[in-house]
Order: C-alpha cells, then structure tokens, then sequence
C-alpha cells in the first residue's frame, strides 16, 4: 500500500522499526502521579510576562502572570499584573476563587520565598 500510493521503496522492516521507535519516543516514564480528588488544592506561581509599554508616558514596564491551577480538572486563572507584592497576590487570589466561585482545600505554592 505505501508502494502504490506514495512511491515508497524501501522495506516493511524499516516502517516497522519506525513506528517501534516512535511508540517508545511516545510513552513517557512517570515516576509518581500525583492525583488530587476535586476542590482538593491548587498551584499558584508567578511567571515572567512581556515588557510593555504606557501609551501615554513611553515608560517601558515589567509584568507577571499570576498562574492558579486547580490540581484535579488542570482548569487556570490567569492575570497579568506590574508587581509581585503581597497586596498583587492577595487579590490576584481572590480574583481567581471568584472566577471559580469557590476556594479550593489548599494552596501549593511554587518555590515560595
């Protein structure tokens, strides 16, 4: 079939060597699955966001995205902001148990400080 519709000349064995390799390439190796029952906990991180800048002043500005990730659906808030203080992570927080309407068990936080 691959001779006839695609002009393949080379042998089986190969395209099944192939597909053996891929198949392997595919299945990653997971030590520990972690797995969270509904409402159970959520991450939260701050990532580094683009450089922007004011339209009005040209001032050029840093900014983060603040990242909630409910553990068990993988379903994420996410806010831009122009700092990293705690007033910002308190309300971004809120903002986020607001736009899931409700507050999950826990919060795991990545490499806090």
């Amino acid at each position: 079939m691959l001779a006839e519709r695609h002009g393949y000349t080379g042998s089986y064995s190969s395209v099944y060597r192939l597909l053996q390799q891929l198949r392997e390439e595919r299945i990653p190796e997971v030590p520990m699955r972690l797995e969270f029952l509904p409402g159970e906990a959520a991450q939260v991180d701050f990532g580094s966001g683009p450089l922007i800048t004011d339209t009005t002043t040209g001032e050029v500005m840093k900014t983060w995205f603040f990242v909630m990730t409910l553990c068990h659906s993988r379903h994420q808030y996410v806010e831009m902001v122009r700092d990293q203080t705690v007033f910002t992570w308190l309300s971004c927080h809120r903002h986020a148990f607001e736009w899931f309407g409700g507050v999950p068990g826990r919060i795991i936080i990545d490499n806090p400080k």
